[in-house]
């Protein structure tokens, strides 16, 4: 199974390490110490994990990416949903 680094969009391998830490998956400790020093700007007291750097990021990729692609037509819809 592959993953994806939260940080740096690296491909993480089966065989590599994974780095955890405030709701990230990391491909490193650097990548982990730099989402943890991102939420410490964000967040000094760590008392609001809604406001941290993975939700931001979490949110973001759902707006980039639409859940039903754009289509050209009422057809190609109907066509892609058939699918």
């Amino acid at each position: 199974m592959e993953f994806t680094c939260d940080f740096c969009n690296k491909q993480i391998t089966e065989t590599c390490t994974l780095y955890f830490g405030f709701d990230c998956l990391c491909c490193s400790n650097y990548c982990r110490s730099q989402v943890i020093s991102i939420n410490l700007q964000i967040d000094p007291t760590m008392n609001n994990p809604h406001t941290w750097f993975i939700h931001k990021l979490r949110a973001r990729k759902i707006k980039q990416k639409p859940l039903i692609p754009k289509t050209k037509s009422l057809i190609d819809l109907l066509g892609y949903l058939k699918l």
